[in-house]
């Protein structure tokens, strides 16, 4: 069985017979690319980005942003057992964390956002940065487009208060 959480809010279980469907046409490791076949439709996938240590995978899927963390059976009771507070700091924005161009922007204003939800890609050092919501929030202000080059710390989306 395959746990997974789709983008912070929709929890999927694939068991062994639903993967049986998947056909896998070609694999591009340069790339970090996978062309599937899935019940006969086609699905083009990229890896934009892996954190292992937290098995998190931000990837493209017939050019959509998705969110992915594997999850296993027990981390819903060790979440539970190791529960602890931060302090109830106010973040209202997203900083560039460094420069770069901005490729995409994967929210508009007024949208509801989770924490840890994808909001932007920034390409810096000829890699692809997928920028996360800090926060839970809504989106009051894009402050940048895409094609626009920015400075590290350059005010990138502001959210209500």
């Amino acid at each position: 069985m395959i746990k997974a959480v789709f983008n912070k809010n929709i929890n999927i279980q694939l068991p062994p017979e639903e993967l049986s469907g998947f056909h896998v046409e070609s694999i591009d490791v340069d790339e970090q690319s996978v062309s599937l076949r899935i019940n006969g439709n086609k699905y083009q996938c990229r890896i934009l980005k892996k954190y292992p240590e937290d098995n998190t995978y931000f990837i493209k899927v017939n050019g959509k942003l998705i969110a992915l963390e594997k999850k296993h059976h027990y981390d819903e009771a060790v979440s539970k057992i190791s529960k602890y507070t931060k302090s109830d700091q106010k973040i209202n924005k997203l900083l560039s964390p460094m420069p770069g161009l901005i490729l995409e922007i994967q929210t508009t204003v007024g949208s509801e956002v989770k924490k840890d939800e994808p909001l932007m890609i920034l390409e810096a050092m000829k890699m692809e940065n997928v920028l996360c919501s800090p926060v839970d929030g809504v989106i009051e202000e894009i402050v940048v487009t895409p094609k626009q080059t920015v400075e590290k710390n350059s005010v990138l989306i502001k959210f209500k208060a």
